[in-house]
C-alpha cells in the first residue's frame, strides 16, 4: 500500500511489514466472482453534451504530492430550474500565471439535460486558484446554493445571488484559509437550522522545503518518485459554526476536533451512531482516519480508535482516499466504504450500531478485487433501480513512474454490485463508459437527464473528464425526494428517510458531500425494483421531527416540505 518513503530504516521495516500482510491477504480464497448485469449500462458523454475541460494538476510527471491528488466536482441546481448543474474544479501549475490565460474551475449550465452550457464568466465563477474540491448548500436558507471551493492556496465562497450570478465572500464570511484543502461538507451540527462547514486540509506543503523528485530522499519500489505522506507533515481539518448572520467563526479547537496530523481527503458528516446528530468523519491518508462523534453543543469526542473504523481490521493505518456512507444490507444504520493504495485493499466498515464498526472487506468479498487498483472516489448508490446500493469506484494511479513496475497510471473504474447472500461482485460488460483508462480522482452523482437512472461525473487528472450517462434498460421503477426543510436547514441535510416498498424498507441519509472532493444530486434516489410503488415514506428531520407520506407512485419527483407533505408532484422518465 506504501506511498514513497524516506529511505529511514523505521519507514522501511513498517512498510515491509505491510506488503507481508497485504500479499497473505491475496492468498485467501477469491469470493470475487466477475459478471455482467443488463440493467446497467454506461456510455461516457462528456464531450457530446459539451463538458470540454482540461484538467491541470501540476507537471506531468509529477514532482510534489500536492500534484498528484487531482480535484472534483459538484452536481447542483444553482438556477433551480429542475435540471442539475455541474461545477467543475480545476488545478493549476506552479510555473502557470493565474492570469487570463490560466486554467480555471468551469460552471456547466444544465439546459434541460441535452447539453451543458459553460457559464463560469456570466455566473461570476471565474476561479483561477488551485483547486481542490467544492461544496454546494444554502448556507443561508434562501432557496438557492451556494458553494464554497477548496484550493491549494485561499479556499474561496461564492454566495448565489439568485438572479444566475454567484459573489466571493470567503473573507467577509470568515471562511478564508491558506492551507492546502481537500473535501469540504456541509451540515447543520448543532441543530440550530443553518449549514455548518467542515474542511479536510491534506498536508503542510513549503515549495523548495517539501521534498519532491530530485531531492534523491524519496523511492517508490525502487523508483524516484515524490515523497510520500509519512515524509510531509500533515495539519488539522477546519471546522466553520454558521452564526446565522452570514458569516461562520471557526471552532476548531473549541468542538475539539483538532488534530496536527489529519492528512484528509475525503471527508462526510454523517449520523454514523443514530443519535439524530451528524458526526464527523475523515479518510485519512497514512495515518489514522477519524471519526469524531457529536457530542452536542458543538462539541465532539474523538472516537477514531474506539470506533473500529480508524485503522483496517489488521491494525494498520491505510491510504484513505474516498468515503462513502451507506445502508446496502438494509438494518437503518450506515456502514462506510473507504479507498485506499494500489496493493491494499479498499475498506467496509460494517456498522454495528451506536457507533462502534468491524471492518469486514474480505468477508463480504470486496478485498482482492480492489487490490491491482488505487481509488479514489467511491459511492454507495443504486445503479439498477433494484431497491438496494450498489458500488461505484474511481481509481488511478499517483506515480507516472509506475508505469515502469507495471502499474498502470490509467485505470478503469468498477462497480460492484450488493448481491442478497451480503456478498458484493465486481460487474464486467457494462457499456464502453466502464471501458475508459484515464487516471480518475473526484466524483459526483446525480440523475443529469432526469430519466431515473443515476448517471456519474468522474474528474480525471491531466485530462477530459468523463460523463458516464447511465442507459438503463427496462422499464424504470424509481421515484425521488426533494426535501424542503422548514424549521431545519432548508436543504434539509441530515434528514433520515426510511421508504417501504415491496415488503422491504430502504433507508437513506440526505447528505450532500460523499466521494472524494464533490458534491452530490440533492434528490433521494430510490430504486423500487418490481414494486408499482413506495407504500410509506417516514421522514426524519433534523432537530427530530417526523412526518409521514405515501403512497407514493413511482416515475415521479416528489417535493416534500416540512410539516406539510408533499406540495409538489412532477413526472421523469420515459
Amino acid at each position: 500500500m506504501s506511498w514513497a518513503s524516506s529511505g529511514s530504516l523505521g519507514n522501511v521495516n513498517k512498510l515491509a511489514s505491510r506488503r507481508l500482510v497485504f500479499v497473505a491477504a491475496c492468498l485467501v480464497p477469491n469470493l470475487f466472482v466477475a459478471s455482467s448485469h443488463s440493467q446497467i449500462r454506461f456510455e461516457d458523454v462528456a464531450e457530446a453534451m459539451g463538458i470540454r475541460i482540461q484538467n491541470v494538476s501540476g507537471s506531468a510527471n509529477k514532482k510534489y504530492i500536492v500534484e498528484s491528488t487531482g480535484s472534483g466536482a459538484c452536481f447542483f441546481d444553482y438556477d433551480l430550474d429542475g435540471f442539475i448543474d455541474l461545477y467543475v474544479v480545476n488545478g493549476a501549475t506552479f510555473e502557470q500565471d493565474a492570469g487570463p490565460a490560466g486554467p480555471h474551475d468551469v460552471l456547466y449550465r444544465n439546459r434541460e439535460g441535452v447539453r451543458f452550457e459553460d457559464v463560469t464568466e456570466k455566473a461570476g465563477l471565474l476561479d483561477r486558484g488551485w483547486g481542490g474540491g467544492c461544496a454546494a448548500g444554502d448556507f443561508d436558507n434562501d432557496g438557492d446554493p451556494d458553494l464554497f471551493v477548496t484550493n491549494f492556496g485561499e479556499n474561496a465562497f461564492y454566495v448565489n445571488r439568485g438572479d444566475g450570478t454567484f459573489t466571493e465572500r470567503s473573507d467577509e464570511a470568515g471562511l478564508s484559509d491558506s492551507r492546502p484543502s481537500s473535501s469540504a461538507a456541509f451540515g447543520d451540527l448543532d441543530g440550530d437550522g443553518f449549514l455548518d462547514l467542515a474542511v479536510g486540509t491534506y498536508i503542510q506543503f513549503e515549495l523548495g522545503v517539501t521534498p519532491g523528485i530530485g531531492s534523491g530522499e524519496c523511492l517508490y519500489r525502487g523508483v524516484e518518485a515524490f515523497c510520500g505522506p509519512d515524509g510531509v507533515p500533515g495539519d488539522s481539518n477546519q471546522l466553520y459554526r454558521n452564526r446565522g448572520d452570514g458569516t461562520f467563526e471557526n471552532r476548531t479547537r473549541e468542538a475539539g476536533t483538532y488534530f496536527t496530523d489529519a492528512k484528509t481527503l475525503g471527508l462526510i458528516l454523517s449520523d454514523l451512531d443514530g443519535d439524530g446528530r451528524l458526526d464527523i468523519y475523515a479518510a485519512c491518508d497514512s495515518t489514522i482516519n477519524l471519526f469524531f462523534r457529536n457530542a452536542g453543543d458543538f462539541a465532539f469526542k474523538d472516537e477514531s480508535l474506539l470506533s473500529g473504523a480508524g485503522y483496517s481490521a489488521r491494525g494498520f493505518e491505510q491510504s484513505g482516499m474516498g468515503v462513502s456512507a451507506g445502508d446496502p444490507d438494509g438494518d437503518g444504520d450506515l456502514d462506510l466504504f473507504v479507498t485506499n493504495f494500489q496493493n491494499d485493499h479498499n475498506s467496509f466498515y460494517l456498522n454495528l450500531g451506536g457507533g462502534e464498526f468491524e471492518e469486514v472487506t474480505d468477508r463480504v468479498g470486496l478485498s482482492a478485487a480492489s487490490m491491482n487498483y488505487l481509488s479514489w472516489g467511491t459511492h454507495f448508490v443504486d445503479l439498477d433501480n433494484d431497491g438496494d446500493e450498489d458500488l461505484f469506484v474511481a481509481s488511478g494511479h499517483v506515480y507516472p513512474q509506475a508505469e515502469s513496475l507495471g502499474e498502470p497510471y490509467p485505470q478503469r473504474n468498477q462497480v460492484f454490485e450488493n448481491r442478497s447472500d451480503g456478498k458484493w461482485v465486481e460487474l464486467e460488460d457494462l457499456g464502453p463508459g466502464l471501458e475508459v483508462r484515464k487516471s480518475s480522482r473526484g466524483t459526483a452523482v446525480g440523475d443529469f437527464d432526469n430519466d431515473g437512472w443515476q448517471d456519474i461525473f468522474v474528474s480525471e487528472i491531466d485530462d477530459t473528464p468523463t460523463l458516464l450517462h447511465h442507459e438503463g434498460s427496462g422499464e424504470t421503477r424509481a421515484l425521488k425526494l426533494l426535501l424542503v426543510g422548514v424549521d431545519a436547514n432548508r436543504d434539509g441535510v441530515g434528514a433520515r428517510v426510511e421508504l417501504q416498498a415491496g415488503g422491504r424498507a430502504q433507508y437513506r441519509e440526505l447528505r450532500l458531500s460523499d466521494g472524494y472532493l464533490g458534491s452530490n444530486d440533492a434528490r433521494l434516489h430510490f430504486g423500487l425494483g418490481e414494486a408499482p410503488q413506495a407504500d410509506a415514506v417516514q421522514i426524519v428531520w433534523p432537530g427530530g421531527s417526523a412526518e409521514k407520506v405515501g403512497p407514493l407512485a413511482e416515475g415521479f419527483l416528489y417535493v416534500i416540505k416540512q410539516g406539510q407533505g408533499v406540495v409538489a408532484r412532477l413526472p421523469f422518465g420515459g
